[in-house]
């Protein structure tokens, strides 16, 4: 057995994005371009109430939900690269809710209602995403591609190798069922002939059937990431239930290199902070880093550590070429999960196959790699032999790869999350932060390091539509690769503790940065979640 992934030494930053990462399959076509010219350097055209550095899956629906809870904020957007350009855009296109470990250890670690609140979290993301998606499409969606989420009619078959893992999965489902969740859950138990039956796969993949989940779908992340940000940068009405007020702004291929604070003048409120980037300096009143690998860039005391992940894409397989054993791999009717998560693939509805991870034959299993313009060439081997070498089906009809790119993940040292206002301690500047909220009061004003007025002038964004803020940074990263059924809602969190309002009922409190779960993230043993 491999040995346990371990973090990355702290003495090794978390460089940001590369600028030349591998094209993924899902980004052909997708970009948006900065929305707006870069502003002005005079103390006002470049004073935000909000900037968001980060524009995919978290970043650009933080942007979405801040509009629709305060229409009047100025809100920018920021990315290194452009729309979903990190982990959501080189993903394998699955959302598929659930614990991310058994439902007895979740149980056993967090109790009962944490661990079902985790459950209903998952749930209804997916519930929201395509109540977005049916209203988006249904208007017609302007010129953005439709997202295809698309529920698998077969659902999402977890692959069970071992009697240990069947043993497991009937004790989960018996876990849910005396909690009375079974069927809200929506997994069931098959035995191998089904499972085989189903996905065509080789009697030795599922010997002991599969644990299946019947809300994943399958989904373009990139396009359905671009249909949130173009709803929350929309400067006519946008397709379906317009936006109200102010559109964000967004800014592509502007890296945001530092983040500094300093205190404003009395009557421009409390602290601002300065991100600088090649283009210039952006001022803003509240920071929301939704960075996820690349966090530990500009938030050096987060513990968030990047970890590459590889998928690979076929060329369309004609249906006629494997007759009606590949029918279900071609019309994109169920996706597979298999070794713990460890690799997972889907039909695509398009005649394509798509497979992703066995990180696992990577040094380290590849955590503390954020380059996602090389590939390691043992997982590659790997991966381009697994759907001949399981799938027999696949193998007499010829299937060939047509594309392999790499993605970065953030991983946490729990497994889950960080979701809201930083402590002090962790923001781009503790110290700044842990003695700064007098300084604002106090009146004093310093000049920026692009020589930026430090004064905002009347017609700057009122602070008085924002709450008096703590650290004023915020945080929605370290998905652990289980981003697409939780980004949305958490990103919801996030605005509405931004725009001070009471957090929706459902959010898992386990997600909150407190300092006790940061504390512990860096204490010796502290990075030991499964990697």
């Amino acid at each position: 057995m491999a040995p346990a992934p371990q973090p990355p030494p702290p003495s090794s930053p978390t460089p940001l994005p590369v600028p030349n990462p591998l094209p993924s399959l899902w980004l052909d076509g997708i970009a948006l371009g900065s929305t707006a010219p870069f502003p002005a350097q005079d103390g006002k055209d470049n004073l935000y109430d909000v900037a968001v550095i980060g524009a995919g899956f978290s970043g650009s629906s933080v942007a979405y939900h801040l509009r629709l809870l305060r229409p009047t904020l100025r809100i920018a957007v920021l990315d290194a690269r452009d729309v979903s350009g990190g982990a959501t855009g080189r993903n394998g296109g699955l959302l598929w809710p659930g614990l991310t470990d058994h439902v007895e250890v979740t149980i056993r670690r967090f109790g009962l209602e944490r661990a079902l609140e985790l459950l209903h979290f998952d749930l209804e993301n997916v519930a929201e995403l395509r109540k977005f998606c049916d209203g988006y499409t249904g208007a017609g969606g302007g010129d953005t591609p439709d997202p295809q989420l698309m529920r698998f009619p077969d659902g999402g078959v977890h692959v069970l190798k071992t009697a240990d893992e069947r043993v497991q999965a009937r004790a989960d489902l018996d876990a849910l069922a005396r909690a009375g969740q079974l069927e809200a859950s929506g997994l069931e138990l098959w035995d191998a002939e089904k499972t085989a039956a189903v996905t065509g796969g080789d009697p030795h993949i599922a010997g002991y059937g599969a644990l299946v989940c019947h809300h994943t779908h399958r989904v373009i992340p990139p396009r359905l990431v671009l249909a949130i940000l173009r709803r929350a940068t929309a400067r006519v009405p946008a397709p379906g239930p317009g936006l109200p007020g102010r559109p964000a702004d967004f800014f592509a291929h502007t890296p945001v290199q530092r983040v500094s604070r300093r205190p404003l003048a009395a009557s421009a409120g409390a602290f601002s902070f300065e991100l600088s980037t090649p283009h210039g300096v952006i001022l803003a009143r509240r920071v929301v880093h939704a960075t996820n690998a690349w966090s530990a860039a500009l938030l050096p005391r987060l513990p968030v550590a990047p970890v590459r992940n590889q998928v690979i894409a076929t060329h369309p397989l004609a249906a006629a070429a494997g007759g009606d054993d590949t029918a279900a791999w071609t019309a994109g009717r169920f996706g597979i999960s298999a070794n713990d998560g460890y690799e997972y693939m889907s039909g695509r509805g398009d005649g394509r196959a798509v497979l992703g991870g066995m990180r696992f034959l990577a040094p380290n299993y590849d955590v503390g790699v954020a380059d996602d313009s090389r590939l390691n060439p043992d997982v590659s081997a790997a991966l381009r032999d697994y759907l001949p070498r399981h799938f027999s089906t696949l193998r007499r009809a010829g299937v060939q790869i047509d594309r392999e790119w790499a993605g970065i993940m953030g991983f946490s040292a729990d497994g889950h999350p960080f979701v809201g206002e930083l402590p002090a301690a962790y923001t781009s500047s503790p110290a700044a932060a842990s003695g700064g909220a007098s300084a604002a009061d106090s009146g004093s004003s310093t000049a920026s390091s692009g020589g930026a007025a430090a004064v905002a002038p009347a017609a700057a964004p009122n602070p008085a539509t924002l709450p008096p803020p703590g650290s004023g940074e915020f945080v929605c990263a370290g998905f652990c690769g289980h981003g697409m059924p939780r980004c949305f809602l958490s990103a919801r969190a996030v605005a509405e503790m931004v725009a001070g309002v009471p957090v929706s009922r459902g959010f898992p409190r386990l997600f909150l940065p407190t300092d006790e779960r940061l504390g512990a993230a860096h204490a010796p043993d502290g990075f030991r979640s499964r990697m």
